[in-house]
């Protein structure tokens, strides 16, 4: 975090010197509580079969990040098949950036007919390596994307833009409009 302690820096052995680190203690607890976020609020994707942004509740600001940190993203929901389907691909992205940004993951699954509807619950974890920044930054992750007792292991090397905010997201986009996609919580720690 590089935070100096500057002219604040206690004498070894003094007594009392915490009163004199406010601003060294206030600026080291925004730069933590910047770097966590999490949300618990529900979106659910239904009635498209375009990609959709699932949760976009974290931004990571423009020049933060630097050589060695980890972005570990941890995310939860729920899809719910038609009884009607047959074999029914749905696709999650990991994206760096919205909808609209870089690629970080992508998982595919298909889901079958069972003669009635059900629900089954997804899950990802993901680490990002930052390995350099700037505009042509690049980052190594690593993760699993799970559902329905199925494990995908996902590795690789992608270019992200690390020098203006962007908004890390799940995306998904099912085949069918009749499939519903419910991302419960999303959960990132920059360290």
């Amino acid at each position: 975090m590089g935070v100096s302690f500057g002219s604040n820096k206690p004498a070894l052995g003094a007594v009392g010197w915490a009163s004199g680190l406010n601003s060294v203690w206030t600026t080291l607890e925004d730069e933590f509580v910047s770097r966590h976020t999490s949300t618990t609020t529900s979106v659910t994707v239904t009635g498209t079969t375009s990609e959709t942004a699932l949760i976009t509740a974290t931004t990571i600001a423009g020049n933060s990040l630097v050589v060695g940190q980890t972005v570990r993203v941890f995310a939860a929901g729920t899809i719910t098949i038609p009884a009607s389907a047959s074999a029914v691909p749905v696709t999650f992205r990991l994206q760096w950036g919205g909808l609209a940004g870089a690629m970080i993951c992508s998982a595919a699954w298909n889901y079958g007919a069972s003669g009635s509807p059900y629900t089954v619950g997804w899950c990802a974890d993901f680490k990002m390596l930052i390995w350099n920044t700037g505009v042509s930054g690049n980052v190594e992750s690593d993760g699993f994307h799970q559902t329905t007792g199925a494990l995908q292991a996902i590795t690789g090397s992608q270019s992200i833009d690390t020098t203006t905010n962007k908004v890390l997201c799940w995306t998904v986009q099912p085949s069918s409009t009749s499939v519903s996609c419910t991302q419960r919580v999303m959960g990132t720690d920059v360290t």
